[in-house]
């Protein structure tokens, strides 16, 4: 009988194939568990990780456009 409980180094593992291969981490995991019970498990670790990354890319995104954006507005001024 399989172990249903995923220990915290393989969520770790699950949720660093997310984020670092998005969907294709999640197919990854999905393939690797397919025979496991704790499929449900991992895959749901890998999608946390897929959202983080992509929701971190995001304001990563926006931050840098709105520097970008008052830098070349002039809104930063130099004092000399």
């Amino acid at each position: 009988m399989y172990n249903q409980e995923l220990t915290t180094g393989a969520k770790v593992g699950y949720f660093a194939l997310g984020f670092f291969l998005s969907v294709l981490g999640i197919t990854v995991t999905w393939a690797m568990n397919k025979d496991n019970l704790a499929l449900r498990n991992a895959v749901l670790f890998s999608i946390i990780g897929c959202w983080v990354q992509t929701i971190l890319a995001i304001v990563a995104g926006v931050l840098i456009y709105a520097a970008l954006f008052a830098y070349m507005s002039g809104a930063f001024v130099s004092f000399h």
